[in-house]
């Protein structure tokens, strides 16, 4: 379904492309950058309903990269989910212990709740690069 819908919407696809190298340049950039690039993801728009389903979105899409971060440690290269990127999700992987990884759910957890909370899209994905 992923497939179809990014061969029906090129912009579909650019959003989802820049959402993964965000998530896969996360730990080799500096705070500033880190702000910068959750910045460049959501819209300019003052909609915060729009900020919230694109927030929703970009978690989503960085916890599929966590879980091919999960199944290339155990050499399940069959269920990677993006293997379209799989060259640059591997190389982002080796920055990443395994128990970092296996960190990482609780992070997007608390990032999940806080948006379902009313606290800014922003703000949340502001806080959960400066914990990854």
């Amino acid at each position: 379904a992923l497939a179809f819908k990014f061969f029906e919407d090129d912009d579909f696809f650019e959003k989802y492309e820049k959402s993964v190298d965000v998530f896969l340049n996360i730990k080799k950039s500096s705070i500033h950058e880190r702000m910068s690039m959750v910045g460049d993801l959501l819209s300019n728009k003052k909609d915060e309903k729009e900020n919230l389903r694109n927030s929703i979105r970009i978690l989503e899409v960085w916890q599929g990269i966590m879980r091919d971060w999960i199944f290339i440690e155990f050499s399940h290269f069959n269920l990677v989910q993006h293997e379209i990127f799989l060259e640059k999700v591997e190389e982002a992987k080796k920055k990443y212990s395994l128990a970092e990884i296996l960190n990482l759910p609780s992070f997007f957890q608390e990032a999940l709740a806080n948006l379902h909370a009313n606290v800014s899209p922003k703000l949340v994905l502001e806080n959960l690069v400066l914990k990854i």
